[in-house]
């Protein structure tokens, strides 16, 4: 009891004290110099990301889109700062993101928006609140007229059906084409050649593939439910008098259409997500090995011909190159194993300097994959986050456009090899729809202990199939019942709520 007490007391200070986390960092960071570079750097690769579609995960993209408001407003604290920021990233630019994306999603029952964040926090932000052309950003709940008609289309899974079911079929037959070949690989006698490289090599690209396809479409559920609930029906369409909150964004939000889009949705996202979680370890060895081939011909080729070329005279830069070889190269797997620093003081032939990689299924640790990101970092921006273009921009950089994109390449690929080489997570984490079923924001507002079964979403799905009268349906009818496992396991594993568990396993068993 009193450490529950205690837990309140703490609850009610956070809530009195509104954005004094970010107020306290402002005043603390903006003592370190060069702070505002480090922003800016932040802004650039958020919508540079954004922009360019650079990541892989769906949540990746939803933490960039809820955290570059707030670097916004932080970079712009000062009509100098501004000046400074919009001189690397045109105004322009921050806009078509946000007005891209004018609800994000947070919670499974909660939702945010750009709009709303900037305006709220200009309050706070004295100087932000001469920036009007971000502050005239129109909220979820203000936009009209045309804009209020384009919106849905974008948000609203039913308008894009017929491209994912093409993506589904073509997918899945491509994906099954891919399994045949490494099985038949499998059965052969294992000899390394340029037939077995292309397989796995194929395998990777598939297996990518695979995780665009899931994160796309879990994502689009996820941003329709925050589009949904931005958007509630108004009390003139529905009739009843007696209508819960949750029931004007759930309940009576989803057409029957909607329902059918969705569901057939979910099974493609189960369907694709078991597919690929049955040949795991069937695929693995061949992903380790064509991420270890990357890896290992950047290095050791990629990088060599940068030393003896770009970087020669620039020690700086080279010691950089230097570390990057020493960090990551197998040398084991080349038939060239001289010491990485003298091999690249030598200068000899391109036909001499030829490695010859051997197949090891030897991945490169987490550690390692966050440690080159970085040095490619270091080496580009030469020390100088001031520098114009983005991260990659070759303005005052002093490198060839071709090493950059090099460079720009494979530093997004390491991102990928994190989620390709934590196989069953990201499978876990791309096929996870238990959100659908968390509505604890609106009980509370609502003051209630539970909502009637009706309400729940999955239970709706349930109710859609039983009563449709489309046969085709009937397949889809335990579909729902993956959300409830979902919604379960997340109640257990990552909230660690029991009496959530307890309140999926009643509605469940009703």
């Amino acid at each position: 009891m009193h450490f529950n007490l205690i837990s309140r007391l703490y609850l009610q200070i956070f809530l009195s004290t509104r954005w004094a986390i970010l107020l306290n960092l402002h005043a603390e960071m903006f003592r370190t110099n060069t702070v505002e570079d480090i922003l800016q750097v932040l802004i650039v690769f958020c919508v540079e990301s954004l922009e360019l579609d650079f990541a892989l995960l769906f949540p990746e993209r939803h933490t960039l889109l809820r955290v570059l408001p707030v670097l916004v407003v932080l970079a712009t604290s000062s009509e100098k700062e501004s000046e400074s920021l919009y001189k690397r990233v045109k105004i322009n630019r921050l806009l078509n993101v946000f007005k891209n994306d004018p609800v994000i999603p947070a919670f499974p029952d909660l939702h945010l928006s750009p709009a709303a964040i900037l305006k709220e926090l200009s309050s706070y932000f004295q100087n932000f609140s001469s920036q009007t052309r971000l502050l005239a950003l129109q909220a979820p709940h203000e936009i009209q007229g045309r804009e209020l008609q384009e919106y849905p289309r974008h948000y609203l899974i039913l308008n894009h059906m017929g491209t994912i079911r093409a993506d589904h079929d073509d997918f899945s037959i491509r994906f099954a084409s891919a399994m045949d070949q490494m099985i038949r690989l499998k059965s052969s006698d294992g000899v390394y050649n340029d037939w077995s490289r292309d397989i796995k090599g194929n395998m990777y690209d598939i297996v990518v593939e695979g995780f665009q396809l899931l994160s796309r479409w879990t994502g689009r559920i996820w941003e329709q439910c925050a589009w949904k609930f931005s958007r509630p029906i108004s009390d003139s369409q529905q009739n009843s008098m007696t209508c819960f909150d949750y029931e004007k964004v759930v309940r009576y939000n989803y057409t029957a259409e909607e329902r059918r889009a969705l569901l057939e949705l979910i099974g493609y996202i189960k369907s694709i997500g078991l597919m690929m979680q049955h040949c795991d370890t069937l695929v693995s060895e061949a992903l380790w090995e064509t991420i270890h081939m990357e890896v290992q011909d950047f290095v050791q080729d990629k990088l060599d011909t940068m030393l003896r070329t770009t970087f020669r005279k620039k020690k700086d830069l080279s010691r950089i190159l230097s570390d990057m070889r020493t960090l990551s190269a197998d040398w084991m797997a080349s038939t060239s194993k001289a010491d990485p620093e003298q091999h690249s003081l030598h200068q000899e032939t391109e036909e001499m300097r030829q490695n010859t990689f051997y197949p090891r299924p030897v991945a490169p640790t987490a550690a390692q994959i966050h440690c080159l990101q970085f040095l490619i970092c270091e080496l580009v921006s030469g020390g100088n986050l001031r520098k114009v273009g983005g991260l990659f921009g070759n303005s005052g950089s002093g490198i060839p456009v071709e090493d950059l994109k090099q460079l720009e390449t494979f530093f997004y690929k390491l991102s990928f090899f994190l989620h390709i080489l934590d196989y069953t997570a990201t499978i876990g984490t791309l096929t996870d729809l238990g959100f659908l079923w968390f509505r604890e924001f609106y009980l509370e507002s609502s003051r209630v202990i539970q909502f009637p079964i009706e309400c729940s979403l999955p239970w709706m799905l349930v109710g859609h199939v039983i009563e449709s009268e489309d046969a085709g349906l009937l397949e889809s009818i335990l579909i729902p019942f993956d959300l409830y496992n979902d919604s379960a396991q997340h109640a257990l594993t990552s909230l660690k709520q029991r009496f959530l568990y307890d309140e999926i396993e009643a509605e469940l068993s009703c």
